[in-house]
């Protein structure tokens, strides 16, 4: 009576393996897609900053007739970083609040400029590049997401 009652309600062993086994099958198909839908957020700051920094330049270009070469190359920041303190930046007029994930700077390039970016968002080595063009506004990508 009283006993096999309280056997009915409880789970088995085997039941809770059957739970757990779906359980990490679910786990174990969201991460990649979770990863993947990070990896693209993270880009995005790039194609961004890209872009406001070329409206940046094309406002100084407007105000004072000439591009402003801002930042260096080299490489981006390990995980995180404070946007670079280089003074360029406030005369240009542009700031950032917060850390940023790529190293970003601005080269002339022949009547305009160019801004770039780099990252290395799974911290492989293999950088990520992303270049917009101040003449065309266009932006070419290099292994966006590696």
């Amino acid at each position: 009576g009283m006993r096999r009652a309280r056997l009915r309600s409880a789970f088995t062993l085997v039941e809770l393996a059957f739970v757990m086994a779906i359980l990490a099958v679910l786990v174990a198909a969201a991460v990649p897609a979770y990863e993947a839908v990070l990896r693209h957020a993270q880009v995005a700051e790039a194609h961004t900053m890209v872009q406001g920094i070329a409206h940046a330049e094309k406002r100084l270009f407007r105000d004072q007739g000439r591009f402003l070469p801002c930042g260096e190359p080299g490489p981006p920041p390990a995980r995180t970083a404070p946007f670079s303190d280089d003074p360029c930046w406030t005369e240009l007029g542009f700031s950032v609040s917060g850390e940023v994930r790529y190293r970003y700077w601005v080269e002339l390039a022949g009547d305009g400029f160019r801004v770039l970016a780099v990252g290395d968002l799974d911290r492989d080595g293999h950088l990520s590049r992303i270049e917009l063009s101040g003449l065309t506004l266009a932006v070419r990508v290099e292994d966006e997401l590696e």
